[in-house]
């Protein structure tokens, strides 16, 4: 909080515009380092723009995303075949 200028210039909101290539954003619910409200303001801006991506939000869980049964095994397949789909030899192209 010593540097409200460089968090204003960082903040995902302010540089969406920037953005390229393949995004997948991931969050839990409950995530309190980086509130949801502040994740959805960040989707409807990239809608907005146009910017293409992926989202998923695990309900409940918190930053670890792994409360309930399943949740680590769940967000670690997800991130896998992202990574896969996106950038192993011969990944499709997003436009």
């Amino acid at each position: 909080e010593t540097n409200p200028d460089g968090y204003a210039q960082s903040a995902p909101l302010n540089v969406a515009s920037g953005l390229k290539g393949d995004l997948l954003i991931v969050t839990g619910s409950g995530e309190t380092n980086t509130h949801i409200q502040i994740i959805e303001g960040l989707v409807d801006r990239l809608v907005e723009l146009g910017i293409p991506f992926d989202y998923m939000v695990y309900p409940n869980r918190d930053h670890g995303l792994r409360e309930g049964p399943g949740s680590v095994v769940h967000v670690r397949m997800l991130i896998a075949r992202y990574l896969v789909e996106h950038l192993a030899p011969g990944a499709r192209e997003r436009r």
